[in-house]
């Protein structure tokens, strides 16, 4: 079961976990479906619902950690920083 799951959250959805940053890798849904969604995935006392389409990847955040804030750094030619709040 642990190997499955790590397939979709590592190799579709191409999250790489670091101690203070979540990366994202050429997400992509599996061969054959049109969408993928990854809900209640825990981090850093936040809840966030990833939602994987072949063309964009979008974050929602079900509930933020006060003592661990998130920051959206989009990479980009110049570099945008935003705070992600609840909702």
């Amino acid at each position: 079961m642990g190997a499955f799951v790590q397939s979709l959250v590592y190799g579709f959805a191409g999250i790489r976990i670091r101690p203070d940053i979540l990366e994202f890798y050429n997400p992509m849904p599996p061969t054959g479906a049109t969408r993928m969604v990854l809900n209640g995935f825990q981090y850093l006392g936040s809840v966030l619902t990833f939602t994987i389409d072949p063309d964009v990847t979008t974050i929602y955040v079900n509930s933020t950690s006060a003592q661990f804030p998130l920051i959206l750094k989009r990479n980009v030619s110049s570099p945008v920083e935003e705070s992600l709040t609840d909702g």
